[in-house]
């Protein structure tokens, strides 16, 4: 049996390249990665529009995953800056030990200039989140 970790990407509306390259980037990752070590990662995304929509959704998946991601579109403010943004819940979230959030990380449109770079990127916070987790034997 795999072990299950969830991934969530929080995306500003008009990024939607972006997250289907995240999902490609888990199951990717997950293959190449991951399910030799028992472990996969669940990605879940949303974009900024959801996130307005239905804020109470969104938080519960932010409650439900291990990890999170804030995508910043160029000239954003800073993520903590805007409550639309999950970023501040997903902090609160890391804090309560008694959620299964671990980490918070905030990628920004300079920190990649196309799609193969916003994967590299994902790739190299999922590896180290592997890394973290370590091996699992795969009985799958």
């Amino acid at each position: 049996m795999y072990e299950l970790y969830r991934v969530f990407c929080a995306l500003p509306a008009e990024m939607q390249e972006e997250r289907l390259e995240f999902y490609a980037a888990v199951g990717d990752f997950n293959e190449s990665d991951g399910m030799r070590r028992g472990i996969l990662f669940v990605p879940v995304a949303a974009s900024s529009t959801l996130r307005a929509m239905a804020p109470g959704d969104v938080r519960e998946n932010i409650r439900a995953c291990r990890y999170y991601i804030e995508v910043l579109a160029p000239g954003a403010a800073d993520p903590g800056s805007d409550s639309q943004l999950g970023y501040n819940f997903a902090l609160k979230c890391c804090e309560d030990s008694s959620l299964p959030m671990r980490e918070v990380v905030v990628l920004t449109k300079a920190d990649f200039g196309d799609l193969t770079e916003f994967r590299s990127r994902v790739r190299a916070f999922l590896s180290r989140w592997l890394a973290a987790i370590g091996t699992k034997s795969a009985t799958a």
